[in-house]
């Protein structure tokens, strides 16, 4: 039978506890079909006055306290007093405090011994797998009394909805809706919120369970809009927030967990600002926000980089007597790592105060931490944590390794680095190593004499234990080349990615062309810029053919240019002779020193400044045949190919 089946995992359980129910030390077994009291009858009621209800209302005073309800309806079985409504109480006792097992195990024993299970008996057990997250049985059990001849009530279905939403599971609640209708009962406000509450991360089908609840003549709730906007909060869908809208404008006063929800939806979407206003806006319904709401804002201004706004908000909670919790803090730190502008020490400075206030960190909390010093190479701080997580007891993760051998990579600490990269591939079963430990060791080998040969050994290492190196991977190590002046290097390197299957990025051919102009390779340069070009990067340079934009390029890459707009105009290739303009930029950006040092360098042809614009200069046609008549030599004297 289902019940059978809905037992089979159970057996490690029934060997423990079924002394409670039948005084043996095995599990209770399922009497034969033909043994069973018959379970077609009326739903069990609850006696109202007399012994029988004192032994009901005993149980019901357990409240969460399973076990105690357990040892009590051992012994009323034991005086035989254990009625129907006797053992429903216990089954809702233990419903309550999510046992599913216990609720199963009385539900089994009244089926194979009495009394005869109920309505509320099935109801109840339904409800215990709904609250443990136990959906597919939660479904078997309403089968199950359906197949014994009992109708099933709004309320058995209503559990069995909440089972799947508390799995997740949309398109089960939904049919369980369906059948409901189909087979004359009709859904109530619980059934339609609880099949929202289903719907999570499905913000059409929530809108359209909306409507259709509202068709059947059903008001939503602030409970319904609250579930409705939790279901369609994603990262893409401001849902929750039309939601929030339309329910104020219907005079549906909102409540903390709404906010909390809205808040939260904000933050997934990247809108900081609208989150902190939401915040903001509880006041105006005499409403204090809790925990819950205060994370979100705080969690939705570390996504939008706002670490000073988090770390406020961290201060207003603490204001407000609302205690911060693990959850806030880590946000606040994570908010403090991200944050160029922010000193290391700020995040390691937060978690010494959760530490003085008795909240235990967690490897989130020292990975975030370890981030903060990564970004500013404190290596020695990094180090420092990582150990201490080890102290208290945390094992590090691979998060937290790499953060370290960022911190040292970035704090000129190379041997380090690869240090804490061996140490990872000796860890046996601890974090292993992946292509983020390798890039970062690669980078850091910026700062060793040999830096080239450990970048390429890293490479080759990551190809022995089969992980796959991918652009950063190669973007690192062609640093390493741009630091150490290794052209050849770099060149079979961006080859190398290339036969993988990579497409070099613009930082990819940056770094080439710079180390090739940094050893005055100009020729080798501008080939490099040809295949940049060809694979569709540096397009706005040439931005006619007649104009040239050096604005926001590396000065290696625009020297390139200059190089080749020389080589194109003494070998013919701009026919007819253009006057032609140069943009160098402005401001801080500009490159018009740099430009004007590198004409002079090629002996390149005489140029004209605007006066109302220093960010650009004019080749004149006439000054470009004065000077390829008189000529120059093209590359200059000190020009290499």
């Amino acid at each position: 039978m289902k019940m059978r089946r809905l037992l089979a995992r159970s057996h490690a359980w029934l060997h423990l506890h079924a002394a409670h129910f039948n005084g043996s030390g095995g599990p209770p077994r399922l009497a034969p079909a033909h043994q069973r009291q018959s379970t077609h009858q009326h739903p069990a009621k609850l006696p109202k006055k007399g012994k029988g209800r004192a032994n009901v209302d005993a149980i019901k005073n357990c409240g969460n306290q399973w076990q105690r309800a357990l040892s009590l309806l051992k012994g009323f079985k034991a005086s035989n007093k254990a009625t129907t409504a006797v053992c429903d109480a216990a089954i809702i006792v233990c419903a309550r405090a999510r046992q599913f097992d216990a609720a199963l195990v009385i539900l089994n024993d009244m089926i194979s011994t009495g009394p005869p299970p109920g309505l509320v008996s099935f109801s109840a057990a339904i409800t215990a797998c709904a609250r443990s997250g136990h959906s597919t049985r939660a479904i078997e059990l309403l089968r199950e009394m359906a197949s014994r001849g009992i109708t099933p009530s709004v309320v058995s279905y209503n559990s069995a909805i909440s089972a799947c939403a508390g799995g997740g599971q949309w398109r089960r609640a939904r049919q369980l809706l369906d059948t409901m209708q189909a087979e004359g009962i009709k859904p109530d406000l619980i059934s339609y919120n609880s099949a929202l509450r289903a719907c999570r991360g499905q913000p059409q089908e929530t809108l359209a369970l909306l409507s259709e609840m509202e068709d059947h003549g059903f008001t939503p709730d602030v409970v319904s809009y609250t579930e409705a906007m939790r279901a369609a909060s994603t990262e893409q869908s401001d849902a929750p927030l039309r939601l929030f809208k339309e329910m104020v404008g219907r005079g549906i006063a909102p409540s903390v967990v709404c906010f909390g929800v809205l808040i939260d939806a904000c933050a997934r979407i990247g809108q900081w600002e609208k989150a902190d206003q939401f915040l903001r806006d509880m006041d105006k319904y005499s409403l204090h926000p809790d925990r819950i709401c205060f994370n979100a804002a705080i969690n939705a201004c570390e996504k939008g980089g706002q670490s000073a706004i988090a770390v406020a908000l961290l201060r207003e909670m603490q204001d407000r007597d609302v205690a911060p919790d693990v959850i806030s803090y880590n946000a606040s730190i994570s908010a403090c790592a991200k944050d160029p502008k922010e000193p290391h020490w700020t995040a390691v400075s937060l978690l010494r105060e959760m530490l003085a206030n008795r909240i235990r960190p967690n490897v989130i909390t020292f990975n975030a931490a370890i981030s903060a010093c990564a970004r500013t190479g404190e290596w020695s701080m990094a180090l420092s944590l990582l150990n201490e997580m080890k102290e208290r007891g945390l094992a590090p993760d691979v998060i937290s390794y790499n953060a370290a051998i960022s911190a040292c990579g970035k704090g000129g600490k190379w041997q380090r680095a690869l240090g804490i990269l061996k140490s990872m591939n000796e860890n046996g079963g601890g974090a292993q190593p992946d292509v983020i430990s390798y890039s970062a060791a690669i980078s850091a080998c910026q700062g060793a004499l040999q830096g080239v040969n450990h970048a390429q050994q890293l490479l080759r290492d990551m190809d022995k234990k089969g992980i796959a190196p991918n652009i950063i991977s190669y973007n690192a190590a062609l640093s390493v080349c741009h630091k150490t002046g290794a052209c050849e290097p770099a060149l079979d390197l961006l080859n190398e990615m290339q036969l993988r299957g990579l497409s070099p990025d613009k930082i990819s051919f940056n770094a080439v062309i710079q180390v090739l102009d940094r050893e005055r390779r100009f020729g080798d340069a501008v080939h490099v810029l040809k295949e940049a070009r060809s694979q569709g990067h540096y397009s706005t340079v040439w931005a006619s053919p007649k104009a040239v934009d050096l604005h926001g390029c590396p000065a290696a890459v625009a020297r390139a240019v200059i190089y080749e707009l020389f080589h194109d105009l003494r070998t013919g290739v701009k026919q007819p002779l253009p006057t032609i303009t140069i943009v160098t930029g402005k401001g801080t950006q500009t490159l018009r020193g740099q430009a004007r040092k590198f004409f002079l360098e090629l002996h390149g042809p005489v140029i004209t400044e605007i006066k109302d614009n220093p960010g650009i200069f004019v080749l004149p046609e006439s000054s470009l045949r004065e000077w390829l008549a008189a000529g120059q030599d093209e590359g200059g004297p000190n020009a290499k190919t």
